[in-house]
């Protein structure tokens, strides 16, 4: 009996050490996939240079490992196991509270100082930000933050022991008010709504196990940003309503975005889920669905999945995620983001979003300031701005001894070099033979009146300074000069901006302008060869050059 008893058990071991293999090649029993940042490696081709090498060896055994029969079960027994006995979750950015709650760990640390940008930082952050407010509303258009509460910034009393009572709380936060509130930036602050909300709802506006605001929350979200659109805009959106509410004990969507990649062997129970019902309002007066471009992290997902504003805006209105993909408001797909064509669609939308979280506040506004910034600033002239400014300060406080004007700090300097070259006008020049002006790179960037179209090579900025000189940029940011210890011609060559690289603009009739430099003399079109000199004392038909807006 013992001899038939110890056959059973060594066939049943055989049966358990082989059974994994039998699944993995025959696949007889239906497993799940793990969730999360699990990525089945292809698989291999046997070539003799990869045997070689070991490249195949290693490629089969990964290929192997990974598909291991029952895999997905042993990984979630042991996720279930160390859970449940040790509290332990095995995803790297996850970490649990109190009370079943899950927080982000970097979205944590960063919440509450422990990744902290700095002030200099978050300053140039704003300042650019700015810079691209200023850009948008020049073309009509109107800018807007909002800035996304995270889970622990709302519930941080579920936090663990180690984050309770901290000394350095929201410091990016507070930067990015106070320097949107220096630049008079418009934003919507949901951290403080939110705060609001907590303290008249029972609702939970985080799931216990979840990383963004809850699907009942967002709705919140929805109406403070389509009120703030009306404001901006000075609009009325076509209005909806919620008509009930639907309890679910299954999460939806994002509800339980943390749950899913602990791979555990069951449902963490959070409770009931609440689903919003909403219904389109027939309109009672005239709307406008505006063009909206949203740039944003994961957050507004929460807010495109309701399919509310696919319906009050504008059928060109897209979400950039992360300023690196696009997608349309209502359920078709998206792809990547055509950089190429992203400042023409910033420009002409009514509204630009701006939209970020707590736990994203490193890298905010994700890119875009800085594409706009690279695109439509060039900083070699605007450092050569700033050192005109310098001097002029300079010499204005040495001549007027008797008044103790306040030095410019850099940051004044900075920010007043970036305005003026910010409203820069940029311009065609038509001359008196009826010909563009051109800097011409082909041909040693000398300045001539030339050419009968103007493309690129006859664009020139204007900027204005405040003591009436101008200087001028050709298409390639070179300031024009007059060689004034030569021949006197224009030569759009130079990156410094001194005496011979400013110019008087002074207006003549029906829209024309005669450029005085430096010697005092008059810019002329030399009639033979149609190159500009500074040679002339006086303003005749060959001085005078048409301004025509780019």
């Amino acid at each position: 009996m013992q001899t038939k008893i110890k056959y059973i058990l060594f066939i049943l071991l055989m049966v358990l050490l082989f059974l994994p293999m039998i699944q993995q090649y025959t696949q007889y029993f239906t497993e799940t996939s793990l969730q999360g940042a699990f990525v089945p490696p292809p698989k291999p081709e046997y070539t003799f240079e990869k045997v070689q090498s070991f490249q195949y060896q290693k490629e089969i055994e990964d290929y192997l490992n990974y598909n291991f029969g029952f895999r997905p079960f042993f990984v979630k027994l042991k996720n279930t196991w160390e859970y449940l006995f040790f509290k332990q979750i095995n995803v790297a950015d996850q970490i649990e509270g109190k009370n079943g709650y899950i927080y982000s760990l970097g979205s944590t640390e960063r919440t509450f100082g422990h990744y902290y940008n700095g002030q200099e930082n978050n300053a140039n952050t704003v300042f650019k930000i700015n810079l691209l407010r200023n850009e948008i509303e020049k073309n009509g258009g109107t800018l807007f933050v909002v800035i996304a509460p995270s889970k622990e910034s709302i519930y941080p009393e579920y936090l663990p022991e180690k984050y309770q009572n901290t000394n350095t709380v929201l410091s990016d936060y507070h930067d990015f008010i106070s320097e949107y509130n220096k630049w008079n930036i418009p934003y919507l602050d949901l951290y403080m709504q939110f705060k609001n909300y907590k303290l008249n709802t029972s609702i939970p506006l985080f799931t216990k196990t979840g990383f963004h605001w809850s699907t009942y929350a967002t709705t919140f979200v929805q109406d403070s940003i389509c009120r703030k659109l009306e404001r901006q805009l000075s609009i009325t959106l076509p209005k909806f309503e919620q008509v009930g509410v639907e309890i679910s004990d299954t999460a939806r969507e994002a509800d339980d975005d943390f749950e899913e990649p602990m791979n555990l062997l069951f449902s963490l129970n959070s409770g009931k889920y609440i689903y919003p019902i909403f219904k389109l309002l027939p309109s009672k007066k005239e709307t406008k669905k505006p063009k909206v471009i949203i740039i944003g992290d994961s957050f507004f997902w929460q807010v495109k999945n309701l399919r509310v504003l696919k319906s009050l805006l504008s059928e060109e209105s897209r979400f950039w995620y992360y300023f690196s993909k696009s997608f349309p408001l209502g359920d078709i797909a998206g792809g990547e983001l055509n950089k190429q064509d992203a400042m023409k669609e910033l420009l002409d939308a009514d509204a630009v979003i701006l939209l970020g979280s707590m736990g994203t506040f490193d890298n905010f506004p994700y890119g875009v300031s800085d594409y706009m910034y690279s695109n439509l600033y060039d900083e070699s002239s605007i450092k050569s701005i700033k050192e005109k400014l310098r001097g002029d300060y300079l010499t204005h406080n040495k001549d007027n001894k008797d008044k103790k004007e306040k030095q410019k700090t850099e940051i004044e300097l900075t920010i007043e070099a970036h305005q003026l070259y910010g409203n820069r006008e940029v311009v065609k020049l038509r001359a008196n033979n009826n010909m563009f002006v051109c800097a011409d790179a082909a041909n040693q960037k000398i300045v001539s009146a030339d050419k009968p179209i103007a493309s690129l090579w006859e664009t020139f900025s204007i900027i204005n300074f405040k003591d009436g000189t101008s200087a001028i940029l050709s298409f390639e940011n070179k300031f024009l000069s007059a060689e004034i210890d030569t021949d006197k011609k224009l030569i759009a060559n130079r990156d410094n901006l001194w005496d011979w690289e400013t110019f008087i603009v002074e207006k003549q009739k029906n829209n024309t302008v005669a450029l005085k430099a430096s010697n005092g003399k008059y810019v002329s079109v030399d009639r033979k060869t149609n190159q500009l000199f500074a040679t002339s004392d006086a303003v005749g038909e060959n001085e005078v050059f048409e301004i025509i807006p780019f």
